[in-house]
């Protein structure tokens, strides 16, 4: 069953931020919640090894979805100070494609995705690397001398601090457009776990599918 506590936790950091509960309902591993001032009920999910996801409906407002994940994240003890970039990639048909969310201080400045015929066979890899030189030229190109990049996949920052080998012209590639960027701005690397509940790196998994789609 969903913790009592953590409902009752829920509902006081809900309240003491002025969003009161209109209604909420409490299921076997889940908390449907539906707050006073924004029209759409989410799910708040916790399965058997303790780990929280947020799960939003796919009609929500851009403008309240962001609220909601701002909210969560505070909740959640992430305040997100400074500028925090989130990538992923994905795969389909021969193409990949990339997603990125740039955060400011917690709000959602910019977000970056595109679709591209894939060469050889790396896969959803390729968009992923792609996500990262998209999030460091977007910074360079702002003046952002210092950013967090959150990422799933470990080859993205094991290419760059040498604890694997670039064998292959797409890493190699990465590596030394990576070098370059690196010399303007300042990367603090942050790996999250794929599909856990981060909800700027599912946003970023969303974008990049998005891209898909719309080729």
């Amino acid at each position: 069953m969903f913790p009592k506590e953590e409902a009752s936790n829920l509902i006081a950091f809900f309240e003491s931020k002025g969003f009161g509960i209109l209604k909420y309902e409490i299921k076997e591993y889940s908390m449907i919640i539906r707050l006073k001032r924004i029209p759409w009920a989410f799910i708040v999910y916790r399965n058997k090894k303790g780990e929280k996801r947020l799960v939003l409906p796919k009609g929500i407002s851009a403008d309240y979805r962001e609220t909601i994940y701002k909210l969560w994240n505070e909740y959640n003890g992430k305040k997100l100070k400074g500028y925090h970039l989130f990538v992923d990639g994905s795969y389909r048909d021969g193409r990949a494609a990339y997603g990125v969310v740039c955060i400011k201080d917690g709000k959602i400045v910019k977000t970056l995705s595109g679709s591209f015929k894939l060469q050889g066979g790396t896969r959803n890899v390729a968009g992923e690397i792609q996500g990262v030189l998209k999030a460091l030229e977007w910074s360079a190109k702002n003046g952002i001398k210092e950013i967090c990049l959150h990422y799933d996949y470990e080859g993205l920052a094991n290419w760059i601090n040498g604890t694997w080998k670039a064998k292959i012209p797409l890493t190699q590639g990465y590596v030394k457009r990576m070098k370059e960027l690196s010399q303007t701005v300042k990367i603090h690397w942050i790996k999250e776990k794929a599909h856990s509940g981060s909800v700027y790196n599912e946003m970023a998994d969303v974008l990049a599918r998005k891209a898909l789609d719309s080729n």
